[in-house]
């Protein structure tokens, strides 16, 4: 039995925090390893999330991070989709992109920013259901 507090994103209600933080993470590894191309020995440079269940679910996850204002408009475009890519820097990780149609890794976008915001969220709303009970509580 999973221990943590249930949460819902999208359509998808996951048993705890860590459920949800794989099934996004499966998400993006298999984003990677359906859609990408090898050309030469090497992996394209982004592949795309095609999935329309992943783009839901990942649509209502992203807007969770906690600069998602600033992340949005420095894509510099409506967001078309997401994309998954070497991370720029070190090219070793893969990293989830906001796409536009003008660059499909605009802007990369934290999955453990964004989980750790609805793990934050499910510890406010413990909190919050805690002192309701106690308030119902001693009332009787």
């Amino acid at each position: 039995m999973s221990k943590g507090k249930p949460v819902t994103i999208a359509e998808h209600n996951f048993a705890s925090i860590k459920e949800a933080t794989e099934y996004a993470t499966a998400i993006r590894n298999r984003a990677w390893s359906t859609n990408k191309r090898i050309i030469g020995g090497f992996a394209e440079k982004h592949a795309p999330i095609t999935d329309e269940d992943d783009h839901e679910f990942l649509k209502a996850l992203v807007v969770l991070h906690p600069e998602w204002k600033t992340k949005r408009t420095e894509a510099g475009g409506k967001i078309s989709g997401f994309a998954v890519a070497l991370d720029k820097k070190y090219g070793r990780n893969r990293c989830l992109y906001l796409s536009t149609k003008q660059n499909p890794t605009a802007v990369v976008i934290s999955l453990s920013a964004c989980i750790k915001a609805l793990a934050q969220q499910a510890v406010q709303r413990t909190a919050v259901e805690d002192e309701e009970f106690s308030r119902q509580n001693s009332e009787h």
